[in-house]
């Protein structure tokens, strides 16, 4: 869109939003281009001016109603302004939300390495993430509520799944994968679906022993975050 186009569109919008708080949408309204003027930055004389290009656009309808002026704003207006919501949803639906964990380190039953190094498992590893992990995962427990129930939080959110699969008689899990890092080191948060664990732990993989690049030890407070 040429930019002359697009300030005219910024400027319709604004004006469009502020009738709405007016309470135009719809149906007439009192609008005082002073105080129109005063919400929007505008002198008076230049509300004024706005309202009839408005108009003149087909965006609004004006009565004039002894020496107050009533405004509606359009099915072409609302029409322009729901087209608007939708592209600021989609906007900020995709952006990444990042969380912020802290929790403590401590040592597993040994399973992690077990199962993260299971050959199936590192093959569907780096179809899904782009590398295969170190064998083993890295434990972290949450003694905060809120770090809980961030956890429990991202169980509604996308991420990356990989199915689950069987060997013989031992059936593997599926779980969920959100990426994020660890002291600028890449990390994958695994959720589960069936763990020994309860919803307070939180495990980790990566391409790097993290134990042993980070100095990482058991009791250690660690935070690290995560893109959903």
């Amino acid at each position: 869109m040429p930019a002359k186009a697009q300030a005219e569109r910024t400027r319709f919008l604004e004006t469009l939003v502020e009738l709405v708080k007016h309470g135009a949408a719809g149906a007439y309204a009192d609008v005082s281009s002073s105080r129109l003027g005063d919400a929007l930055g505008l002198t008076q004389q230049a509300a004024s001016r706005r309202l009839v290009e408005l108009e003149d656009a087909g965006y609004v309808a004006r009565v004039h109603s002894g020496r107050s002026l009533k405004v509606r704003i359009t099915p072409s207006g609302m029409k322009a302004l729901s087209s608007f919501y939708g592209e600021l949803k989609s906007a900020f639906e995709s952006q990444p939300t990042r969380l912020t964990f802290t929790g403590t380190v401590f040592s597993g039953m040994g399973k992690g390495k077990y199962y993260v190094g299971l050959p199936e498992y590192q093959r569907r590893f780096k179809a899904a993430l782009g590398y295969k992990p170190f064998p083993g995962t890295l434990n972290v427990k949450f003694e905060d509520e809120k770090q809980v129930s961030q956890l429990r939080t991202l169980r509604g959110m996308g991420g990356v799944r990989i199915g689950g699969f069987s060997e013989g008689e031992e059936t593997f899990s599926a779980l969920t994968c959100f990426d994020g890092t660890l002291a600028d080191l890449k990390v994958t948060l695994l959720l589960i679906d069936v763990t020994h664990y309860n919803e307070s732990v939180a495990e980790l993989i990566s391409p790097d022993f993290l134990r042993g690049k980070l100095k990482i030890r058991d009791g250690d407070s660690i935070t690290f975050f995560i893109e959903a």
